[in-house]
């Protein structure tokens, strides 16, 4: 394992190095009369949730000119079960939203955001970096502390050979492609012939390796762990830096949000609250919704959300950001 240098850039920097929407000058965001840091009180299980996030009071947007867009935004959301726990609450209108809700693969997310479709929206982190227009959404990521779970690297030989071999890899992440690349590169010297479908197979005599993420890797763990050699990529990452590897965040349209403060702020608020139920009060929903989607054990999902995946960001987290930005373009990766 790789010491973490000891002289760590302080916060501000690093997310002003990470994130251009940082470097723009601080601006109070009114909350008329619904204060962002009132604790949120929760009803007793049972009772129907207490946690609303209200719309805007019809003349409140007065005071944000006439560019603010009133139509409601469309807000992509990440269609694999390691959202479950942020998306289900949105979805059954535990937390209210004033956005419309698309789900789709990170890559197609992506894709959507790249063309004007979204005005928000969960985003590979790999995509959040390569862009320098955009406004991060505080308290959210898709990140791990070690093993991740569903971003898994699977071998027919030692990893250290697969350098010169084939590896297959979905098509769906920017951030797992990439994070192999460097690990590679950092690790080995080289990364392999990388391969992209869809659905990666590794039982195809094509290939010596397949990088599998979300529900495809928690589908495939289990039998392809008895045959192949299992490499999870968010520990191999922490192994060798000491610091969360943060695979998606949710992040605005710049000049979206210039012109809709309030709406990006509430948006962000509902996300927030979502998140806080759907591993509270609305566990029991996630934890079965996720195990009818995937077939896999209640113990299984349980260790995967409250054990490998993480969706916080905090210091830790923009640090990790600035490493993976860094070692992009030390391999002219972005």
């Amino acid at each position: 394992m790789i010491t973490p240098q000891p002289n760590q850039p302080n916060q501000r920097d690093v997310l002003s190095r990470v994130f251009p929407a940082f470097t723009r000058p601080a601006r109070p965001i009114e909350f008329y009369g619904q204060s962002d840091n009132v604790e949120v009180t929760f009803e007793e299980p049972g009772a129907p949730p207490a946690v609303r996030v209200m719309p805007a009071p019809a003349n409140s947007f007065a005071g944000f000119g006439a560019a603010a867009d009133l139509a409601k935004p469309h807000l992509g959301q990440i269609s694999f079960v390691n959202s479950l726990p942020i998306v289900l609450p949105l979805e059954r209108q535990h937390v209210s939203l004033e956005a419309e809700i698309v789900l789709e693969s990170p890559a197609k997310l992506n894709a959507m955001f790249e063309k004007g479709m979204l005005e928000l929206s969960a985003m590979s982190s790999y995509y959040f970096l390569s862009k320098g227009n955009l406004t991060l959404c505080p308290d959210l990521s898709i990140s791990c502390f070690g093993e991740v779970g569903s971003v898994l690297l699977f071998s027919k030989r030692d990893p250290a050979e697969l350098a010169n071999g084939r590896v297959v890899c979905s098509a769906q992440s920017a951030s797992s492609v990439n994070l192999l690349k460097v690990l590679f590169a950092e690790q080995f010297g080289a990364w392999p012939e990388l391969v992209s479908e869809s659905y990666p197979d590794l039982d195809c005599a094509d290939y010596d390796g397949a990088l599998v993420i979300g529900d495809r890797a928690l589908e495939v763990d289990y039998d392809w762990s008895q045959r192949y050699i299992r490499v999870d990529m968010g520990e191999w990452w922490h192994q060798r830096y000491g610091l969360p590897m943060v695979f998606g965040v949710w992040a605005a349209r710049a000049d979206w949000v210039d012109k809709n403060h309030y709406r990006f702020a509430e948006i962000c608020r509902a996300l927030r609250i979502a998140k806080q139920l759907g591993l509270t009060r609305r566990w029991k929903d996630t934890l079965h919704e996720a195990h009818r989607r995937t077939g896999l054990s209640l113990s299984r999902l349980e260790r995967y959300y409250k054990h490998e995946l993480n969706f916080d960001f905090e210091n830790e987290h923009s640090e990790a950001l600035a490493l993976y930005q860094q070692l992009l373009k030390k391999h002219q990766l972005l």
